[in-house]
């Protein structure tokens, strides 16, 4: 069975056309494959989209970009707690949010979660951004994790939380195998996917920053965009992988 780790916003949606197709791929083949999605979005939100697109469910998601994994058993989606014992490790998110209050050109956002901190940032500033939220991490000895993408978002995680090894944990727990997991991104915030698995696939209209990353590397980048360029990049693995 091969496992698709795929990023929502950008990755499966913007391509309709190809979005009917993916699902329609995917409810023809699923016993063949193990469906995740893996997004920043909270919880209401990643439900809100799913919804609105239509898009076809999966078998377990993470959502917060990593901070919270869903399993789905016997048709319901629950939330893996041992996940969250494994991520905190005395994660103070107050804290942060204080050292960080005074640092300029950034903004909390609305959405408030303990093991993802997220802030609007001033894209003209984000080198001197980095430059001050390392500084005051490494002073006050706080190991965290930092993803900017897009050039106005930042997230801040515990050091051992991402998208990519909350994946490894599903993969590791369901004896799912590596080798044959295929992920799918648009931004940084996928980075550290295509950093720990073999096989990606960058849509077309992914982030500049995210192509020019593995340009030369052995990732297949679509020529289509959104859903349509997962599904081509699904065809471009079958030949490999089988």
């Amino acid at each position: 069975m091969i496992t698709l780790i795929s990023d929502i916003d950008g990755t499966l949606t913007g391509n309709s056309f190809g979005l009917k197709k993916f699902n329609d791929f995917m409810k023809k083949f699923r016993e063949q494959f193990f469906l995740i999605y893996a997004t920043g979005r909270n919880y209401n939100d990643y439900n809100k989209i799913l919804n609105q697109e239509g898009i076809i469910l999966p078998e377990a998601f993470i959502i917060n970009a990593g901070a919270d994994i869903y399993i789905k058993k016997s048709g319901v989606y629950l939330l893996e707690y041992s996940w969250h014992k494994i991520i905190d490790n005395n994660w103070d998110e107050e804290k942060i949010k204080q050292l960080l209050s005074n640092v300029n050109g950034i903004k909390l956002q609305e959405y408030i979660y303990k093991y993802k901190i997220s802030y609007y940032v001033d894209e003209f500033k984000i080198k001197e951004i980095e430059t001050d939220i390392f500084k005051i991490l490494k002073e006050n000895n706080i190991k965290a994790k930092v993803i900017f993408s897009s050039g106005i978002y930042l997230d801040i995680l515990p050091e051992n939380c991402d998208k990519a090894k909350a994946a490894i944990y599903l993969i590791n727990k369901l004896n799912l195998q590596k080798d044959l997991t295929i992920v799918a991104g648009d931004s940084e915030n996928d980075m550290d996917l295509f950093l720990n698995f073999s096989n990606g696939i960058i849509v077309a209209n992914a982030n500049e920053n995210l192509k020019n990353k593995f340009v030369n590397g052995t990732f297949y980048i679509s020529k289509t965009t959104g859903a349509e360029g997962v599904l081509e990049g699904i065809d471009y693995y079958l030949q490999k992988l089988q």
